[in-house]
């Protein structure tokens, strides 16, 4: 079951939602372009429409019910979107101390402090998850994003989220995909650097700090 999520999760990663859907039906829709349904909400201009207020829970459901209809469009038999417990991996939790069923191993989401100085995620199920460049072709005002599914999306065609282009020594810094510029823009899912030891992540640091 677990390789049919992770091979359905990369589907929607790597495959194009023009593609997904001319494969997998109107439900699918590409794990980037949901990623910027919620920037989008946070970056509108006249509030963050996802966040702090009694709007938070219906967002937010209304689009992990969009992520898990992609998920089932490409492998029905998934049955719903996968739930984690984080108390179970919590530095008490029951499965703190297990090899096969910690969340943060090779087996799952990868380590939770990877051994590389850019902090990427090099093991586990979805190592080497790429972080996508911002440009005005694929996320901004000449993409087909503006009209997506025949809807007009304004956020898209004024631009309200355009990252700040990376820190680097280049002519020209890519725009990575992500809510804030930062030395550590880097090309692959990373563990925040500026949280080494996980406190801002309601305690999930593994040993307990």
């Amino acid at each position: 079951a677990k390789a049919k999520v992770v091979k359905a999760f990369w589907t929607l990663k790597t495959l194009n939602t023009t593609e997904g859907q001319r494969r997998y039906g109107p439900h699918f829709h590409n794990h980037d372009d949901m990623l910027m349904l919620h920037a989008c909400s946070t970056m509108d201009p006249r509030c963050d429409q996802g966040h702090f207020g009694p709007h938070f829970m219906t967002f937010h459901r209304l689009l992990l019910l969009k992520y898990e209809l992609a998920l089932l469009s490409v492998d029905p038999s998934i049955g719903a979107m996968p739930y984690w417990n984080m108390a179970y991996d919590s530095y008490n939790g029951k499965y703190r101390n297990d090899p096969e069923k910690y969340f943060f191993t090779e087996h799952f989401i990868g380590s939770f402090t990877p051994n590389n100085s850019e902090h990427e995620v090099t093991d586990g199920q979805f190592k080497y998850w790429p972080v996508l460049n911002w440009t005005r072709e694929r996320f901004g005002n000449e993409s087909e994003l503006v009209h997506q599914d025949g809807k007009y999306n304004r956020c898209i065609a004024d631009e309200w989220f355009k990252p700040e282009p990376c820190n680097c020594s280049e002519a020209e810094c890519p725009r990575k995909l992500r809510a804030s510029t930062s030395d550590y823009c880097n090309d692959y899912v990373s563990r925040w650097p500026q949280d080494p030891d996980g406190q801002a992540m309601g305690g999930m640091n593994p040993n307990g700090q």
